[in-house]
């Protein structure tokens, strides 16, 4: 992303060190510290947007009240399970985008069958358990 600041601890730019406010943070953060990770962007970013397992942020009640209190999930983009991605792990992946003072719905949109690769029969079966508004 040109013009853009970014972190990499491998480079010796610890996120964690970073204290400027920033309008986006986009990334697939470390799963290992990712509460750890998401607290910090939510005390510095005004959007965050993260490709992570979905479940992630449903582990803790804890991390669901915060994520409320700072604003909200806008949407989730389910790409599709792990397992299919080359992830080491089969629970649906997503770009998840969190946003401060957000207090609407959560929007869940679906890749595109014939992208995810899916046989028709199964992309119809798909369409018709979660139908697109």
């Amino acid at each position: 992303m040109p013009g853009c600041s970014w972190c990499e601890i491998r480079e010796g730019r610890d996120f964690f060190n970073w204290r400027d406010d920033v309008d986006w943070i986009v990334s697939n953060p470390p799963y290992s510290v990712f509460s750890q990770f998401l607290r910090h962007s939510l005390n510095v970013a005004e959007n965050i947007v993260y490709l992570i397992p979905i479940n992630k942020i449903f582990n803790s009640d804890r991390l669901i009240r915060e994520i409320w209190k700072w604003g909200g999930v806008p949407e989730i983009h389910v790409v599709g399970a792990g397992s299919s991605l080359g992830f080491p792990i089969g629970f649906a992946i997503g770009a998840v985008h969190f946003q401060r003072g957000f207090s609407g719905s959560t929007r869940v949109s679906f890749m595109a069958p014939e992208i995810a690769g899916l046989t028709p029969r199964k992309a119809a079966r798909r369409a018709a358990l979660f139908p697109r508004p």
